[in-house]
């Protein structure tokens, strides 16, 4: 138990959050029993028996990714070029040093870890060769023919998803092979650049309509990380006109938009009800939602997201005991470079950082131990807040001030979104923790960002 621990730390220290809630989880998970969920057939009859379970699932996954698609990958454009420039060694370096440290080995057996490390040696050359499981193979690939990629790249895509197939499995028995027809392929690396460039030919159709909310003259409609898409606009009628073009031009491409999943969220200070449909059916409206694992409310309030982060850190502090720590800070942590804070929340986080210092000494409530006891009894300083405060300035203020690729943010920031405030105290600004920690002005701190100055903690 103590090595899973340093090994946890370890990556805690790294910022690895995906390796450390992994390393949590097993934790977690290692003496709980398998349970297997009771399935049923198309008739809600309870299925019995191995093999009736494989049959049924083999089922479900041919009906899920069954398509009209013909047997033979269409022919290559023999307009376009055959091969594509050549891979470059800085690509090859590029390549290698981005790589994630913990991740499976290749054909070749060898780690990524092994090969950063490895030194370059002369006279050696290098030659490489629900919305994503309803992709269309042929139109995914006409995407593909019109975005200028080379025609031996696009003839090994085809190849690859014209002959895939998958089996089942249940308790270590496999059912027979099932062709795959439509969708991207389940974890490979190439299928999140894939199914982004698809749905880019679905979103260019919102470019040229102005709808959305100007952020310094530039109209943006929407935000999208893969299938998790955030459509903006500034009134009802704005809305509806996005949803019905991106409605039309997703069902072209063989896409349709799930409407139960799909939720309505006003940002306004006047409460009233949005009417909002997808083909006729009614979008339901929603006081709050859970987008990319945090919660986003309509009053831009973050004590619901904290609170919930709470809870989730004292369910698993108590499903793992003492022998947790401090490692479920992680779980807290995620997403706080984007908390807007105050100093009651602040104290908030103070007294949950004590309580499971508390809970690890067996401290009982009825004791009267001060907080510099415990602090003293744990051998540290208080370090949640601190480490708040040091993902929200050193690397993410610099990064935003001086990256390109963060122009859209940097704007937001600097409040260069057109429209007028409502009436009303202004609210907890991103910026605004970053004054109040430091004594500084905007100015200031957008200037120390750009040259580069370490603000201290």
């Amino acid at each position: 138990m103590t090595e899973k621990c340093s090994e946890i730390e370890n990556l805690q220290e790294k910022y690895d959050t995906f390796n450390l809630h992994k390393k949590v989880k097993e934790m977690v998970n290692c003496n709980k029993k398998r349970s297997t969920a009771i399935l049923r057939d198309q008739n809600n009859d309870i299925i019995l028996g191995i093999e009736n379970k494989l049959q049924r699932w083999k089922e479900y996954v041919e009906e899920l990714f069954n398509d009209s698609r013909p047997n033979t990958p269409p022919k290559a454009d023999e307009n376009m070029n055959e091969k594509g420039p050549e891979i470059t060694k800085d690509e090859v370096i590029h390549a290698i040093r981005s790589q994630k440290d913990g991740k499976a080995t290749g054909p070749d057996n060898i780690h990524a870890e092994v090969i950063k490390l490895m030194a370059e040696q002369d006279g050696r050359g290098l030659q490489l060769l629900k919305s994503l499981y309803c992709v269309n193979h042929q139109k995914f690939i006409e995407v593909l023919k019109t975005t200028g990629i080379d025609r031996e790249e696009i003839r090994l895509i085809t190849n690859l998803y014209w002959q895939q197939n998958a089996v089942v499995k249940i308790e270590g028995t496999s059912s027979e092979e099932i062709t795959i027809k439509r969708g991207v392929r389940q974890g490979c690396v190439l299928s999140p650049l894939l199914f982004n460039i698809y749905s880019e030919a679905i979103f260019k159709a919102l470019e040229g309509i102005e709808c959305g909310i100007k952020i310094n003259g530039k109209v943006i409609n929407n935000i999208r990380y893969a299938d998790d898409t955030v459509v903006l606009a500034e009134n009802e009628q704005d809305l509806q006109r996005l949803m019905n073009e991106l409605v039309r031009h997703s069902e072209n491409c063989g896409l349709l938009i799930n409407t139960t999943k799909t939720k309505v969220l006003a940002f306004t200070k006047t409460p009233g009800q949005i009417h909002l449909d997808i083909n006729g059916d009614p979008v339901e409206q929603v006081s709050s939602y859970k987008y990319l694992g945090c919660i986003v409310n309509d009053q831009c309030d973050p004590k619901k997201e904290i609170r919930s982060r709470i809870e989730q850190v004292r369910f698993e502090f108590g499903a793992t005991g003492t022998h947790g720590q401090m490692l479920h800070f992680s779980v807290l942590l995620y997403g706080c470079e984007s908390w807007t804070l105050d100093i009651s929340l602040e104290k908030k986080l103070d007294a949950f950082e004590m309580y499971i210092y508390r809970r690890i000494l067996r401290i009982s409530w009825v004791q009267r131990v001060s907080n510099v006891e415990v602090l003293h009894r744990m051998r540290k300083q208080k370090e949640l807040m601190f480490t708040i405060k040091e993902r929200k300035t050193r690397p993410k203020i610099g990064h935003i001030m001086r990256g390109k690729k963060y122009e859209l943010l940097r704007l937001i920031i600097e409040g260069k979104v057109q429209g007028k405030r409502s009436i009303g105290r202004r609210q907890n600004s991103w910026l605004k923790d970053i004054r109040r920690w430091f004594g500084c002005s905007s100015i200031d701190i957008f200037r120390m960002a750009v040259s580069r100055m370490t603000l201290a903690i």
